[in-house]
């Protein structure tokens, strides 16, 4: 009878102990999913109808949870998946466990955003659609993860938010420099007026000019087809951001200095564009980019329109144009293949919905 009693008690308290875990925890699952009808003028010398998926925001399924320590201290994670919608496919896109505090910020630890992740509110571009990146995203403006990677991010001082990261890079980073970066940034918000700089250094990525940019000639090499694995890029970047219940005006400028060889490329963008709440349920965007390196010129037009079916869905249109200047250049935008002239549009035509 003992025995039964005091197994009892026991049980009580393994509950007890339980659901006192579960009152202190939280676990918050969310998404975002698109799908579009999309008209290329000029893929590889044809027009193109496809189905496109996370052209308009990448599609996502995530979880983020946390867990109050006491004393303001709380234990954090986050895993997110991307959705290739159309395949199903999928990716990883983040994945950390950390520590937050109140009083001293966030440390975390795993595959993460880099310092120019910050950028992603201050341009209009992406937000109309990730078609519009400026030229090859080497900028890393979409917002780009790297793994292995500790970050820290400050509570706010004088409406200033600081974040500093350090990727150790691949698995063998001891005796390669692959994806091994260092960097940070610097987020001012004081009510509609919002500021951001960010600097990062990251070696090791691979681009692919003539895709990537349309472009036959760089690093004093001349090719049809060719990757480059960079000895480094580092990247700056600058945003301003006006922002109210209706209306949103950003401008950015980043410049981004790619090392092959001891030999150095630069390209710098600059954007400007807007948002508006036309009516509560119709927002209209647009966004003009600039970017050059060299001799090399990319002029990127980006418009949109969203009718909000409800907080969480909405139907929506986008174009998305690039017309180029530099000789044998071709326009190639974000995620396309490359055009066989200087110019290429995209239109879509889609559905988004949050959860």
């Amino acid at each position: 009878m003992k025995k039964a009693r005091y197994s009892v008690l026991c049980a009580v308290a393994l509950l007890a102990g339980t659901n006192w875990v579960y009152a202190q925890s939280s676990v918050t699952l969310y998404g975002i999913v698109d799908d579009s009808l999309s008209y290329n003028s000029n893929s590889n010398g044809h027009s193109l109808w496809s189905l496109a998926s996370q052209k308009r925001w990448p599609n996502m399924w995530g979880m983020i949870g946390t867990e109050d320590l006491g004393g303001g201290l709380s234990a954090v994670f986050r895993y997110e998946t991307g959705i290739q919608l159309n395949t199903g496919g999928s990716y990883t896109r983040q994945t950390w466990v950390g520590l937050s505090d109140k009083k001293y910020g966030v440390l975390t630890l795993g595959k993460q955003y880099d310092a120019a992740y910050g950028i992603v509110p201050f341009t209009t571009a992406i937000d109309n659609s990730t078609t519009a990146a400026h030229a090859g995203n080497y900028d890393r403006g979409t917002g780009l993860t790297l793994n292995n990677t500790i970050k820290y991010q400050s509570e706010p001082i004088a409406n200033t938010r600081a974040m500093l990261f350090y990727s150790f890079g691949s698995p063998d980073s001891g005796t390669t420099n692959t994806g091994r970066g260092v960097g940070g940034n610097l987020v001012y918000s004081n009510g509609p007026y919002n500021l951001y700089l960010s600097y990062q250094s990251i070696n090791g990525t691979t681009i692919n000019p003539a895709t990537d940019i349309g472009v036959h000639r760089m690093f004093g090499q001349n090719f049809s087809a060719r990757s480059f694995l960079l000895d480094h890029s580092n990247i700056l970047g600058v945003g301003a951001m006006y922002r109210t219940r209706d209306l949103k005006v950003t401008a950015t400028f980043t410049q981004t200095k790619m090392a092959f060889h001891n030999i150095t490329e630069t390209m710098s963008s600059c954007e400007v564009g807007g948002r508006y709440n036309v009516m509560p349920d119709v927002i209209v965007q647009g966004a003009y980019s600039y970017s050059t390196m060299d001799q090399y010129k990319w002029n990127v037009f980006a418009v949109s329109s969203a009718y909000l079916l409800s907080k969480r869905s909405q139907l929506f249109t986008t174009l998305v144009y690039q017309q180029t200047g530099g000789d044998g250049q071709v326009a190639v935008l974000n995620g396309e293949s490359p055009s066989t002239t200087n110019k290429q549009l995209v239109l879509r035509v889609g559905i988004l919905h949050k959860f």
